[in-house]
């Protein structure tokens, strides 16, 4: 997920060109979106999208991929705890086509 809107808010140093995500595993990804805007209160410029999904076969095939992701970004200095990054649209872009590449 990323999260879109005024996020200046709540990351003053974030740059134009970044984004903020969250890499997590849900059965439900809509259900945990709604979830996760539910925080925010309405009418607020801010809140989560779902940029990019994926089925796994087996939750521990899910917990291994994101347990990847999030160590990847840790390697490249983009995550900032939890299950959150911190990283430039190219890499963000970069990331989604390496991990969770389009199938046919």
């Amino acid at each position: 997920m990323r999260l879109e809107g005024d996020c200046e808010v709540f990351f003053p140093t974030l740059a134009a060109d970044e984004a903020l995500i969250k890499v997590g595993i849900s059965n439900a990804p809509l259900r945990r979106l709604a979830e996760l805007n539910a925080g925010f209160p309405p009418g607020a410029a801010i809140g989560w999208v779902l940029s990019c999904q994926r089925r796994f076969g087996t939750p521990l095939d899910a917990y291994a991929a994101e347990s990847a992701c999030l160590e990847a970004l840790r390697e490249a200095g983009q995550w900032i705890g939890g299950e959150f990054a911190r990283l430039d649209d190219a890499s963000l872009h970069h990331l989604i086509a390496e991990r969770w590449p389009k199938t046919a």
